[in-house]
């Protein structure tokens, strides 16, 4: 009886974090005319991840102009690309983030730049709480949030095992 009681008042106290981290990877052939520029635009949260890696093709050195725009118009990260670089970004604001690659400075040679990339979203945590009615007989919060239902017979069965 004693070890009931004591359980419940841990499982009454006891808070859950399900931090789960949404990852999404995709890869893109962008080609920049001479004379040009051409854009990607993302749009993250505030704490939201990208780990890119740039490939560049054409012209005599295979370079391009790079900016990394934040939402408001300023320059977050600049430079110019030979060949290939990888990096990674955290944003410290919400809203587009734009990656440009500039060909300005070339008058002759379209370049290809392959852009590659994993956004990694802010983890966000939950928490779910084991009320006293939880542990008395009543619902079966982690189960039902697991199974969708308190009527689905996964959790039948475990309240029948636990009752």
């Amino acid at each position: 009886m004693q070890a009931r009681i004591i359980l419940s008042i841990m499982m009454i106290c006891t808070i859950i974090l399900f931090v789960t981290p949404s990852v999404f990877a995709e890869y893109q052939t962008i080609m920049v005319d001479a004379g040009d520029t051409e854009s990607l635009t993302f749009y993250l949260k505030e704490g939201d991840r990208i780990e890119f890696k740039i490939n560049v093709d054409g012209g005599r050195g295979d370079d391009i102009n790079f900016y990394l725009k934040n939402p408001i118009g300023g320059i977050s990260y600049s430079g110019g690309i030979v060949e290939s670089a990888s990096s990674s970004f955290t944003a410290k604001s919400e809203g587009n983030h734009i990656f440009e690659f500039d060909n300005d400075f070339s008058y002759v040679s379209s370049k290809r730049v392959d852009f590659s990339y994993e956004i990694i979203k802010r983890p966000i945590p939950q928490a779910i709480v084991n009320t006293a009615r939880d542990v008395a007989g009543g619902g079966c919060l982690i189960a039902t949030a697991t199974y969708g239902s308190e009527l689905s017979p996964q959790v039948q069965l475990l309240r029948e095992i636990r009752d």
